[in-house]
């Protein structure tokens, strides 16, 4: 996505996938504006490039718990999503927004929490899609 095309949307943060096959641009709300899904990773392997995200990240421990824990319940819902049940995982992630939110200035950089939303809801729109 390019932010020009958004012009009403403000400031925008850009996140490609660490294999550079897909992307997200989020404005400044952390709102997905647009997806490109070129990738061929599954939602389960980004979950995982999430996770890696996160330890890769440094923060502390406990937050790092925290968000690992929910990375790893999404992961596990994943099971039923293949069954066409998409809502644990949407709602696992959800979840982890909230979480990476509520630490966004205190534990978090604006900047770190951008990336993490950016990718999580990149997930979720993922697997919306039929």
């Amino acid at each position: 996505p390019n932010p020009d095309d958004f012009p009403d949307a403000g400031m925008f943060l850009r996140y490609v996938y660490p294999d550079g096959a897909g992307a997200a641009a989020v404005d400044i709300s952390a709102n997905v504006t647009a997806l490109e899904t070129v990738s061929s990773k599954t939602a389960e392997e980004r979950l995982v490039d999430l996770a890696q995200m996160v330890v890769e990240m440094n923060v502390q421990a406990g937050i790092s718990n925290a968000l690992d824990a929910k990375l790893e319940n999404a992961i596990a819902a994943l099971d039923k999503a293949k069954e066409g049940d998409r809502s644990m995982p949407t709602y696992l992630l959800e979840a982890f927004i909230n979480e990476v939110n509520a630490q966004r200035d205190k534990k978090l950089t604006d900047l770190q929490a951008d990336q993490l939303v950016a990718a999580a809801r990149a997930i979720i729109e993922q697997l919306s899609q039929p």
